[in-house]
């Protein structure tokens, strides 16, 4: 057996950290790269990994991942009080930095508690870096967090517009009970590049459409790779297409309505010139996708967010709700069962169910996976975590990962 990595990173996920980390493990998975999950956030914030692990590869895929730093235990210190100058000192021998004379640094701060003890454990850090850099005579300035709630945490747009990924100096500590990890961030998302792809792509996103960040993420939980097939019976304006495509793999999408489709032609001849793969374009109801699509082979994978029904401007009462339910869930068992005609053995299918929060209670959806099984790719960290909440406003989401029986 190839003997385990003496790297060690830790992958910092964002808005849905659970959602985020169950992708990471996918993601992992998909690729058969030996990995050893360290320590887990008690919030699961972040996933520190010892693992040979392509970091490019990674924060390009990676949806829910704002930022992966390399790290290092630091030996014999349980709390950031019995930390010393000489000790930070050590650490940045460890990691070999090299300082210039003049540069900007960050202070990010993962620990379980309150706000208020994150705020005390990052002004006890602040203050030693600040102590050690003067001591060794070097004009550093801190970068402060441009969101006051996320004190303790820099967001990518902060690392980017100060180039601390290139001085090394985006600091990270990690404080648990087992101990104090330290390190610095070395890749980080590009929300600039996300909202480029949105803004200039001919047909921009619907309100109800997929987010680029969730397209990625259930593309990961598909455990696609590199120049596998993928299905979006619901592709609308082609967004879980497009991040498809940009990454290689080849992709069919489906859709009843003829605007949609051409909305998606438009949006994936741009993305085409930037990748080696192609797609499959087709008018079709997903209740009938045997029929209208007449495939040569099966698809690897099935990743959709359906019809979730009518925009809603306000929250509904109990009686709209169960309308919408009623009009929308004969869809979702008839395409279930076309779904399984279509998928290989074993195939993934990630689908996104809605879930409608009235003025009096929660309406669900009564979906038959007879055919599916669903299948957790944490089981063995965390048991019955699929399906999974992603969502809620007025029509929460709830993300099923099923596997093919």
């Amino acid at each position: 057996m190839k003997k385990m990595a003496n790297s060690r990173y830790a992958f910092i996920f964002g808005r849905n950290k659970l959602l985020s980390l169950i992708e990471l493990v996918s993601w992992l998975k998909a690729r058969a790269i030996e990995y050893k999950i360290d320590e887990i956030g008690d919030d699961y914030g972040y996933c520190i990994i010892s693992s040979d692990v392509d970091v490019d590869e990674a924060i390009r895929w990676l949806g829910g991942v704002v930022k992966i730093a390399k790290i290092k235990m630091i030996d014999d210190i349980t709390s950031i009080n019995n930390m010393d100058i000489e000790q930070l000192g050590d650490i940045f021998e460890k990691f070999r930095l090299e300082f210039f004379d003049k540069f900007n640094y960050g202070v990010n701060i993962f620990c379980q508690g309150s706000r208020k003890i994150r705020q005390e454990n990052y002004e006890k850090i602040k203050k030693l870096l600040h102590k050690w850099f003067r001591q060794q005579r070097f004009k550093s300035m801190l970068v402060k967090p441009r969101l006051e709630y996320r004190e303790h945490f820099l967001q990518p747009h902060d690392i980017i517009n100060k180039k601390l990924i290139e001085t090394k100096t985006d600091f990270c500590f990690f404080i648990s009970k087992s101990g104090i990890h330290a390190g610095y961030t070395i890749k980080t998302s590009n929300p600039k590049q996300f909202e480029f792809r949105d803004v200039n792509r001919p047909v921009k996103n619907y309100p109800e459409a997929t987010s680029i960040r969730l397209a990625k993420v259930l593309i990961n939980l598909a455990q696609l790779k590199k120049e596998e097939l993928m299905l979006d019976p619901f592709c609308g304006v082609g967004t879980i297409l497009q991040e498809a495509l940009l990454l290689g793999i080849n992709v069919i999408g489906t859709d009843l309505n003829p605007k949609h489709l051409d909305a998606t032609r438009k949006n994936l001849n741009i993305i085409k010139k930037e990748s080696e793969t192609d797609f499959r374009l087709a008018r079709c109801d997903a209740t009938m996708l045997n029929e209208c699509l007449n495939l040569d082979n099966k698809v690897d994978s099935i990743v959709t967010e359906p019809y979730l029904g009518p925009l809603i401007k306000r929250l509904p009462n109990k009686k709209q709700a169960i309308i919408t339910k009623q009009k929308i869930e004969p869809v979702y068992n008839k395409f279930l069962k076309q779904a399984a005609d279509i998928l290989k053995d074993d195939g993934l299918l990630i689908m996104v169910v809605p879930f409608f929060i009235t003025k009096t209670g929660i309406v669900k959806l009564d979906i038959d996976f007879n055919d599916f099984s669903i299948y957790n790719p944490i089981e063995e960290i965390k048991p019955n975590t699929i399906p999974i909440e992603y969502k809620r406003t007025k029509i929460g989401r709830i993300i099923y990962i099923l596997r093919k029986n």
